[in-house]
């Protein structure tokens, strides 16, 4: 349930030092971003309202798109047969179910790190129910996010090459470049905020702009 109005914040690119979002990884990131932010009772319901209301204002028919959530751990681990043969998802899972109702899911390690260390990360295509549960599990401040683009779009081995890089830069990129909407979570601390930042190209961000300012202000 939402308690005060939107607030809309936007940028011309992302890539750079901006007042919308700076992770590190989004630097050279050079595309257009826009941020919805508003007080919930619940934050996680927030997160996904926001997303879903960004969603609505797009022109991207529902049936045609699939969300798709991307996330990986905070550290490098040892390369041992064991982390391998669990990958993301089970090393992720924070109670004793873990994701196992999670069934599009795929894990990917890469050897990155000095000493043989391994990065471990992972997507999985989400229904509207996978996509809330998945924001209740993920903590915003994770390196993780969620991309909306049309299924035709969506080349399963060409994400799967670039997943075993260990990129995650590379992983927005393949989305953005499949003109896709890519959302990353942020929220205030003390004001306990919900806030979703929405990077994409010109024309569907105009589309959401446009839209936003007639519904918003």
């Amino acid at each position: 349930m939402i308690t005060k109005n939107f607030k809309m914040r936007s940028t011309d690119d992302i890539g750079i030092e901006n007042d919308v979002c700076n992770f590190k990884f989004l630097r050279d990131v050079h595309y257009p971003s826009v941020s919805l932010e508003a007080l919930f009772l619940n934050r996680e319901e927030g997160f996904y309202e926001l997303i879903q209301n960004i969603i609505s204002l797009s022109d991207m028919e529902h049936s045609q798109y699939t969300m798709i959530c991307y996330s990986e751990l905070d550290t490098l681990i040892p390369n041992t047969k064991l982390n391998r043969y669990k990958g993301f998802w089970k090393l992720q899972s924070s109670d004793k179910n873990g994701f196992d109702w999670l069934k599009n899911k795929y894990d990917f390690f890469s050897e990155v790190g000095e000493g043989g260390k391994i990065k471990l990360s992972g997507y999985a295509l989400a229904s509207d129910h996978d996509l809330k549960k998945i924001i209740s599990c993920f903590s915003y401040k994770k390196i993780s996010f969620y991309a909306y683009l049309n299924k035709k779009n969506f080349d399963e081995k060409s994400l799967s090459n670039i997943m075993t890089l260990g990129d995650c830069k590379g992983v927005i990129m393949y989305f953005l470049e499949c003109n896709g909407l890519v959302f990353f979570l942020l929220g205030d601390e003390d004001y306990k905020s919900s806030e979703v930042v929405v990077v994409s190209n010109n024309s569907n961000l105009n589309e959401i702009r446009q839209k936003d300012k007639i519904l918003y202000c």
